[in-house]
């Protein structure tokens, strides 16, 4: 019996090792193939790989989205950023779900430079724990020019931390500046270098302390009820006397109605208390809005409206107090054609914008800081255009801006010996138009060109447009050369403008041109050398 059973195997083998098997399509039908008798040997599959092809847009990690106070690190800001307006996304008609970003790697920037120009930038940032983290800044920029006197220094230190729940989330942060210069187009070469002048004549200083906190459910994809709550009080300081007292809070709630529509109420309060030797000026404004959003095919729109009310009580008794109250629209409509290629859009809208010692000393440091407050109000805000891609390499804007605004903020020299400046208000009724147009150019991550210019048509009642141009020209372009080195050029240009002082005479300022070139040297994955050259036309912007 078992002899009988090990013949049978032997007989069976040379029809299995010849037997072929049947395709997919016949194992699938239930039929099978026949025995040629032959082995026929199928090669394998050898795919055709491609070399791995560059994001068009570089990657960008994000920093982690704690809110900060809103302050601008540095009084020589870059002159020109590659921030292409037509790159800005659509806002979405649903909030959805909300993903925690990544964190960005803790960094150290270090320079040095001619006129004594220094540069120091740390950032830390700790490893999220699951549903916690934190992160330090600490800045330091200081500078001396070759004129008597002269001179800028700037500290910041910066804390932020969030807290992350199953269905809300709480952050919080704290901010310190400290920024010291001498007032701006000082004429050493008028004085004689025999006389001494006291340094604190010309030298203002400025100093702030910050707190802000916000709490939110952003993050809890499931709720209708949206709702996130901001709080930012700070305290501004000179040492001549002056200080501000300040804080804002805002909350937003969003009524999910379903999912391609939603209704967005806010409401916010906005209080400045501005204290010199006159007495205290206290500011306080009151904004509520709300505004129905819908997504319908290639539309967006949304429609409401927003409304401010300005209570300023002034210095000095038995002076009565200033109310008013404002309505603004808030419209606005996109039409996207397919994939996003092209984009056209219009609105209108409005606001009461606070001018505070603050937010002026960070447009204009060169100032006297002992100010004449008043809020600016735009009355009417109409704006529209397009923006889309012409091809994968190139995208573009073109917009149209129009302005109604009440109290619009000027500068103006005080006098021909210290010029520093004094801000005033054009008065009402006053038209600003804008056209601007945008184009860039990308090749992959190798080049990356931008280029923006504005033009500007002015009707003020009572002033010209004093310190403002009337044509604009930004360009940036970068090169990286095989992922070593990054070389960047940047120009900044702006036509000619008119000037005024306190006795009423006017005077043209020449249009200036502003070059510079640099290098970022990649040395290894963690370390950067840099260097770059600015003004290189040696161009007075006067």
């Amino acid at each position: 019996m078992k002899s009988n059973f090990i013949l049978s195997i032997f007989l069976l083998l040379p029809f299995v090792l010849f037997s072929q098997t049947g395709t997919e399509e016949e194992e699938n039908s239930g039929a099978s193939s026949t025995p040629s008798g032959e082995l026929d040997v199928i090669r394998d599959y050898i795919p055709d790989i491609k070399d791995a092809q560059k994001l068009s847009i570089p990657i960008q990690k994000q920093k982690i989205g704690v809110q900060k106070p809103n302050y601008v690190y540095s009084i020589t800001p870059s002159l020109f950023e590659v921030n292409p307006y037509y790159q800005e996304p659509l806002q979405p008609i649903t909030l959805g779900e909300v993903k925690i970003p990544e964190l960005i790697s803790p960094y150290m920037v270090l320079g040095l430079g001619n006129y004594r120009n220094a540069t120091f930038d740390f950032y830390y940032s700790a490893d999220r724990k699951r549903d916690k983290t934190f992160d330090v800044r600490l800045g330091h920029r200081s500078g001396k020019a070759p004129a008597r006197y002269s001179g800028f220094g700037n500290n910041l230190v910066q804390l932020n931390g969030e807290k992350v729940y199953r269905k809300h989330s709480l952050s919080g942060g704290l901010d310190f500046g400290y920024r010291r210069i001498h007032n701006y187009g000082f004429y050493s070469d008028s004085i004689p270098e025999s006389d001494d002048i006291d340094p604190a004549i010309i030298q203002n200083d400025f100093m702030h302390v910050g707190v802000n906190m916000a709490y939110d459910n952003y993050k809890n994809s499931r709720a209708r009820h949206q709702f996130g709550i901001n709080l930012s009080p700070y305290y501004f300081y000179t040492p001549n006397g002056n200080t501000e007292w300040a804080a804002i809070f805002d909350a937003n709630i969003n009524e999910i109605l379903n999912d391609k529509s939603y209704l967005a109420f806010k409401v916010g309060y906005d209080y400045n208390g501005y204290y010199n030797d006159d007495g205290a000026l206290l500011r306080n404004i009151i904004r509520v809005g709300a505004a129905y959003n819908l997504q319908k095919d290639a539309f967006n729109i949304k429609v409401g409206f927003a409304t401010a009310s300005d209570n300023a009580s002034l210095p000095g008794d038995n002076v009565p107090s200033e109310n008013s109250i404002y309505i603004f629209p808030d419209v606005k409509v996109n039409f996207a054609l397919p994939n996003n290629y092209m984009v056209f859009y219009a609105g209108l809208n409005g606001d009461v914008q606070k001018n505070s010692l603050r937010s002026i000393s960070e447009v204009n440091p060169f100032i006297s800081t002992d100010l004449p407050l008043q809020n600016t109000i735009e009355r009417l805000n109409a704006f529209g255009g397009i923006k889309g891609s012409l091809s994968d390499e190139f995208n573009f804007h073109l917009g149209l801006n129009y302005r109604s605004i009440d109290q619009m903020l000027l500068f103006r020299n005080i006098d021909t010996t210290l010029n520093y400046f004094e801000p005033s208000y054009s008065g009402s009724n006053s038209n600003m138009l804008q056209f601007s147009a945008e184009l860039q150019y990308k090749q992959y991550e190798r080049w990356m060109i931008n280029a923006r210019a504005n033009y500007y048509s002015y009707s003020l009642v009572n002033a010209d447009a004093w310190n403002l141009p009337t044509f604009d020209l930004k360009i940036s372009g970068r090169y990286n050369f095989q992922e070593k080195i990054i070389g960047f050029v940047n120009v900044y240009a702006l036509n000619s403008r008119i000037g005024e002082d306190l006795t009423g005479t006017e005077f043209d300022m020449p249009g200036a041109v502003d070059i510079s070139l640099g290098a970022d040297y990649q040395f290894n994955s963690k370390t950067y050398f840099f260097a770059s050259i600015n003004n290189i036309l040696n161009s007075r912007n006067r």
